[in-house]
């Protein structure tokens, strides 16, 4: 039940919806009749909007409607992915996933507390929907509808505290890496459909009226316990979410390249501390400076691309379980190389032929690049380069890469992580 004075506000919010955003409804209004005859509790019913142009009407409980409408007077289109009152904001999500609605469902079972805001995932998003009902962005003959069809990363402040601009965009970064990273498919941020760019949009699946309004999460994660943001988490869900597989791998070798220098300066700053710990012990003469020199041209050396890969390679990945999605004519190579009688590859073979391993993936890598971007040049092939169909194998064994490199990248102190 509801009391009269509640459902008296909630109508007023409605009449105010229906007059300037023409947003109708079938809530029952009481205030139309005799005050007197008006009972002191009302039935507490769900709030069914049909926004301009929708095919359906959204359900919001009475808790989620007043919520909404609290300081509706501070609503603000921040930009094309972002709707926001001053305790609320509404971030458009998308993914490629085939069969959007199932997804959607486990999107939906995710939450984030953090010390003073939680995030949710939520479809229909009454803030996003409000916005193009305002700006009469939507025409259901084109597809383009004001609420139904979004679903949204909703950040929800629980006191006065707040984040800044910045801070709430890397924490929407962090939790669509998170999800990337547990579903298996990119999640990323996306955009209204504008109204300026119609195109044809039916791919709506009938789902059970409990589960499609359903936004409740099974999953509660604390956003302390979140990896970090770094800027490789967008470069990783760019490299998913990319159907053609050469440009997968340029998605996924970038992060290769972004962490490459902080490598290298970190191999370089480990071995010119362990030459000046000698200085307790050894005499500062022309062989000692020499060595100093030595270890800054290694680390010039370091900074060149093909060195800049076998840095990375050998620094931040296990190289072991990247075997099985090696070609076969390439395994057959290494192996050669490697003087390796069978195919398997396990933590017995020496330190000799580990690092050249990681020095012969680390080839497969750049060639690869290089094949792929220098390909109407005059490229002259080495034989380490993947070919068109080994490309598929190749970006899994990529993702692997990739991956261990940003976990690697989590377990620097702070004044080391990018």
């Amino acid at each position: 039940m509801i009391d009269k004075e509640t459902r008296r506000k909630i109508q007023g919010y409605l009449d105010l919806l229906q007059e300037n955003y023409e947003i109708e409804n079938d809530y029952t209004n009481y205030f139309d009749e005799d005050e007197e005859e008006i009972p002191d509790e009302l039935e507490d019913e769900d709030i069914v909007l049909d926004f301009p142009q929708d095919y359906d009407g959204v359900s919001y409980s009475s808790e989620e409607f007043l919520d909404y409408m609290s300081d509706i007077d501070s609503l603000v289109e921040v930009d094309k992915t972002t709707v926001r009152t001053n305790h609320i904001r509404q971030t458009i999500i998308s993914s490629r996933y085939q069969g959007w609605d199932l997804f959607e469902g486990k999107l939906r079972s995710f939450g984030f507390d953090g010390d003073f805001y939680t995030v949710n995932i939520v479809s229909n998003p009454f803030l996003i929907g409000l916005v193009n009902a305002k700006n009469g962005n939507c025409d259901q003959d084109y597809g383009v509808y004001c609420c139904l069809e979004y679903t949204a990363l909703e950040l929800k402040y629980k006191d006065e505290r707040r984040l800044l601009k910045e801070e709430e965009d890397q924490l929407l970064e962090r939790i669509t890496f998170f999800l990337t990273k547990a579903l298996g498919t990119a999640v990323y941020i996306s955009e209204v459909i504008d109204m300026n760019q119609k195109y044809d949009y039916y791919s709506v699946v009938e789902d059970d009226d409990e589960e499609e309004n359903d936004n409740s999460s099974d999953t509660i994660v604390k956003v302390s316990d979140l990896m970090a943001y770094n800027p490789m988490m967008k470069l990783y869900k760019q490299a998913l979410a990319a159907e053609d597989e050469e440009i997968k791998f340029l998605q996924y070798y970038k992060i290769v390249e972004y962490i490459s220098p902080i490598v290298a300066k970190l191999t370089a700053y480990d071995k010119l501390n362990k030459r000046l710990d000698l200085l307790a012990t050894s005499a500062r003469n022309h062989e000692y400076l020499d060595s100093i020199f030595s270890i800054t041209r290694k680390y010039d050396q370091d900074m060149k691309d093909d060195y800049l890969a076998i840095s990375v390679i050998q620094t931040c990945v296990d190289v072991l379980p990247l075997w099985q999605f090696v070609p076969e004519r390439l395994r057959k190579q290494i192996r050669k190389n490697l003087s390796l009688k069978g195919d398997s590859l396990d933590d017995t073979i020496s330190d000799e032929q580990l690092a050249s391993l990681q020095k012969q993936i680390a080839r497969m890598l750049y060639s690869t690049r290089n094949s792929i971007v220098h390909a109407k040049s005059n490229y002259e092939p080495n034989g380490y380069e993947l070919k068109g169909d080994e490309l598929e194998d190749g970006n899994k064994m990529m993702d692997m890469i990739t991956m261990s490199i940003i976990q690697w990248n989590e377990r620097q102190p702070e004044s080391y992580k990018v």
